[in-house]
């Protein structure tokens, strides 16, 4: 195990160093600078737009800009926002908890769907519940979520009135049921793709469980039960990790 988050490691550095690149040469050579509306403003003289540009190495090159950004970064120097007025840092720390706590629930609700939907509909293939819950797989790993977060808004927000409109980040302020329509449409891509890959890996076990269900049979039954089937499954993943 540690090998392997070891090789991974290795292979996501040279893309995040290269994803960090073309961002910043794309932002770097966008029209536009921080102090445009300075120099639009004609109470501000030339020489603090000319001194702030020099202060923050706005005229340099852009790789060494590139190079003095990256070691700032390293260092743990994110920054000053203009808009918000506060470090970088501050203002991400100040939204990590509830972050966390909307990605948390976004994903444990993902699982909850996803789990139990993917197992039925393997063990009950081609019948009402898999065609209706690969349909509804389907439509939700298509469909945007912000086309489907404006959906919950319309209909539980204004139409039912049910949820708030605006979601704050204050949670201890608010209550969960601020965060409840963003946690619900973040979960229904990860739902809908591990309810498929669910059904795919408990369909294949059952094509297959000629072999290693019989021990795990009802007596007179020639189909696997669920928990036939989530042995199987059990055991599977016990002999990997062993391996």
């Amino acid at each position: 195990m540690g090998h392997y988050l070891l090789r991974r490691l290795l292979i996501a550095l040279p893309s995040l160093i290269g994803i960090s690149v073309v961002l910043f040469t794309v932002l770097a050579l966008a029209p536009g600078d921080p102090f445009a509306d300075m120099v639009q403003n004609p109470n501000v003289p030339p020489e603090v737009v000319m001194n702030l540009r020099a202060k923050f190495g706005l005229d340099d090159p852009v790789w060494q800009r590139y190079f003095r950004w990256a070691w700032a970064m390293l260092n743990g120097n994110w920054g000053f926002s203009f808009i918000s007025r506060i470090d970088v840092d501050q203002l991400i720390l100040g939204r990590l908890p509830v972050t966390l706590v909307v990605i948390g629930a976004s994903q444990v609700l993902a699982l909850l769907i996803a789990l139990p939907v993917g197992v039925i509909s393997a063990a009950r293939p081609y019948s009402w519940f898999d065609r209706i819950a690969s349909t509804l797989a389907f439509v939700g790993f298509s469909l945007p979520t912000f086309f489907t977060g404006l959906l919950l808004i319309l209909l539980f927000s204004i139409k039912l009135d049910w949820l708030p409109f605006v979601y704050r980040a204050d949670i201890a302020a608010t209550g969960m049921a601020d965060c409840l329509i963003c946690c619900t449409h973040q979960s229904q891509p990860v739902a809908a793709r591990s309810a498929r890959y669910t059904n795919g890996s408990q369909s294949s076990l059952i094509e297959n469980s000629r072999i290693r269900s019989r021990p795990v049979k009802k007596v007179g039954s020639e189909k696997p039960t669920k928990a036939s089937v989530l042995a199987i499954r059990s055991n599977q993943e016990y002999g990997r990790a062993a391996e």
